[in-house]
């Protein structure tokens, strides 16, 4: 029951394994339960679910309702999975999506409640059941982004072949905001097609091209805040997560001659504190860094974190900022398409952090190359499927020096 459950969600959203995997095995267990509490055979054996378009049965019997919280990033596909959970069920249970905080509590069958933003819907009963569903990747979003273009297209009687040449779907997905996903893309693309409907209505015979799909988005047809291609000596890119998902800060570095003080804008005090570390490893790689001791423990340093709104803070940011550090004394700029993040130790180890997946996401849909992350954390990745890794390569780090040499920016010599 469980795999050809998982198969059905898998053949409708073709995305989020885990996640499926988790809904199979929650509505397996629950039916498993409630016929076993009731006397009747255990749907494990004879199986509502073995084929989603066999021949009519009785409907599926959860008992009371099933509250179900599907938890993840803005753009995630959170919806979609959900529609594809009641077209796996269609006919044998109802499930129907909460949307905002209404009241689902009576009844039976399945009520899904999404979250947006990292909020939890008020109404929601507390012992719901959450499941995790991860960022989509660019190539995830890609393929989703083709089936939405289908089903709205048809919707207004538009041929989806006008929508889907490689630069509308470019500007669908990536212009605007880069982390507002498909629903953001989708969006535009219902704009384009009350658009396209108008016109035909009127006659007008006007190609779907990028000039016309820039004329009715806008400065929507392109993203609003490129990363940009080149940085300058003291800056890098390191991937931070928040409730809306993994986006990309950049991290500054610069230092004038003072009295040793460090001043931290754009973050917060974990965040202050793994400045506090990077710079006493710098004081540590004098040698390296081609300073003496003295004279670069007299500079004052300010970091500055910039990048997606809302609180940016956690001991991630030590190993960026000692990458900054080290690219602003030596004067060589770091690839504006590496990504860094791990917590720094006094010693030179990085330490694995928490978001590993979401932080890798964010870099992959930005066209990376590298994500240097520490040896810790490279067991974590393995939970992405193949598809959703692109071509940002990860990058381990355990000690800070090496990675420093390869990397350009220190002498050396021991």
């Amino acid at each position: 029951m469980i795999p050809r459950l998982a198969e059905i969600l898998g053949d409708l959203h073709p995305f989020h394994a885990i996640a499926r995997s988790d809904l199979a095995d929650l509505v397996a267990s629950r039916a498993a339960v409630s016929g076993l509490r009731e006397g009747r055979e255990s749907p494990a054996s004879s199986g509502p679910f073995l084929s989603a378009a066999s021949a009519p049965e009785a409907e599926l019997d959860l008992g009371p309702v099933l509250h179900i919280l599907l938890q993840g990033p803005a753009g995630s596909g959170k919806r979609n999975l959900a529609a594809a959970l009641s077209q796996a069920l269609l006919g044998r249970m109802e499930v129907r999506v909460a949307d905002g905080d209404e009241e689902l509590a009576s009844g039976k069958g399945i009520v899904v409640w999404i979250s947006r933003d990292g909020k939890i819907p008020r109404s929601m009963p507390q012992r719901t059941t959450r499941i995790r569903v991860r960022s989509l990747s660019s190539s995830e979003k890609a393929r989703l982004l083709l089936q939405e273009t289908a089903r709205v297209a048809r919707s207004y009687g538009l041929d989806p072949a006008e929508f889907t040449s490689p630069e509308i779907q470019h500007a669908l997905l990536r212009g605007g905001f880069s982390e507002a996903g498909v629903l953001g893309a989708t969006q535009r693309l219902q704009r384009l097609c009350r658009r396209r409907s108008r016109e035909y209505a009127e006659g007008a015979q006007i190609r779907a091209g990028l000039e016309w799909v820039t004329s009715v988005l806008g400065p929507e047809a392109r993203p609003m805040d490129p990363l940009p291609l080149r940085l300058a000596p003291g800056c890098v890119h390191s991937p931070v997560v928040s409730p809306l998902g993994g986006a990309i800060a950049r991290i500054e570095a610069f230092a004038s001659p003072g009295k040793g003080r460090l001043t931290l804008t754009g973050a917060g005090p974990q965040a202050e504190i793994a400045a506090q570390v990077a710079r006493s490893r710098c004081l540590a790689l004098a040698q390296q860094l081609r300073y003496q001791v003295d004279p670069l423990r007299e500079l004052d340093w300010h970091i500055h974190v910039s990048g997606p709104e809302g609180p940016k803070d956690g001991v991630s940011i030590g190993w960026p900022v000692l990458v900054a550090m080290a690219s602003h004394l030596s004067g060589v700029a770091v690839d504006a398409r590496y990504g860094f993040t791990g917590e720094m130790g006094l010693s030179g180890e990085v330490h694995a952090v928490g978001h590993i997946e979401e932080k890798f996401l964010a870099c992959e849909r930005e066209g990376f190359q590298r994500l240097w992350i520490p040896t810790g954390n490279l067991a974590d990745l393995s939970l992405l499927e193949p598809e959703a890794l692109g071509s940002c390569e990860p990058t381990v780090v355990s000690q800070d020096l090496a990675a420093l040499r390869t990397l350009g920016l220190v002498s050396s010599r021991t």
